[in-house]
């Protein structure tokens, strides 16, 4: 949120300073301004679609892990890897939401989104351990 806050403040600046009469030097260390904050934001969404696509290969993995399990269950516990299996892939669909929109995110509204799919990121991360610790 404070990050958000910061790249709107200097946004803002960017334009008012641009608007008004400046020197080049000034209209370039703006420009210099502008460019610096979309780097940070092109990084961000590299590293969090890092983080998404180790996220999608820990849930395929899983699956995979599953489906062989599947093969040799018994009928009470296929009810169970079923289950699992409906999960998993409904966190599959849910990562590749959140990959499509990272590439559509624009800056507004960047933080809360970046919040959100390393929430979605920890809720995943966390149930894989749980069900890779009870098997």
């Amino acid at each position: 949120m404070k990050q958000s806050k910061i790249l709107l403040a200097a946004l803002i600046l960017l334009v008012g300073f641009t608007t008004f009469s400046c020197t080049n030097a000034s209209r370039n260390d703006l420009e210099d301004a502008g460019d610096k904050i979309s780097d940070a934001v092109k990084k961000d969404k590299e590293v969090l679609s890092d983080e998404l696509r180790q996220t999608k290969v820990a849930i395929n993995e899983k699956i995979a892990d599953l489906r062989i399990r599947l093969d040799n269950a018994t009928d009470e516990t296929k009810d169970d890897i079923n289950r699992q299996l409906n999960e998993l892939d409904q966190w599959s669909k849910e990562v590749d939401q959140k990959m499509d929109r990272l590439g559509e995110q624009v800056d507004d509204g960047w933080d809360a989104f970046k919040a959100d799919v390393r929430e979605t990121i920890r809720k995943i991360d966390d149930n894989l351990k749980t069900s890779n610790d009870n098997g």
